[in-house]
């Protein structure tokens, strides 16, 4: 077999392994990220930060105007462009759905 089968089938293998192992294809979500949640009377900056681990997302959300800081979220789903999760032990138990725009 010369090298570049070889070459072709291992990068086959790796790609259906890649695929076969939940959250691989879906590690867009990972990283740092700012927004605003709009509420009555003005928007609310957050940050979120989302990691990958062998056991799932985890995830934080800092709220610097209400003093929040690196509160952890519970629930992170990814699935294709969409994600959700929570924050847990807050009055209201918020729930957050999103979706990657177009342009990232």
């Amino acid at each position: 077999m010369s090298r570049v089968p070889r070459l072709l089938l291992i990068c086959l293998v790796c790609s259906s392994i890649t695929a076969l192992v939940p959250g691989a294809t879906d590690r867009w979500l990972e990283g740092h990220w700012k927004g605003e949640i709009q509420i009555p009377g003005s928007p609310l900056e957050i940050d979120l930060d989302f990691r990958w681990a062998d056991s799932g997302w985890t995830g934080d959300i800092s709220i610097p105007q209400q003093g929040a800081k690196d509160l952890a979220l519970a629930g992170i789903e990814v699935a294709d462009e969409q994600v959700t999760f929570q924050i847990p032990n807050i009055p209201g138990e918020p729930n957050f759905k999103g979706r990657l725009a177009e342009e990232g």
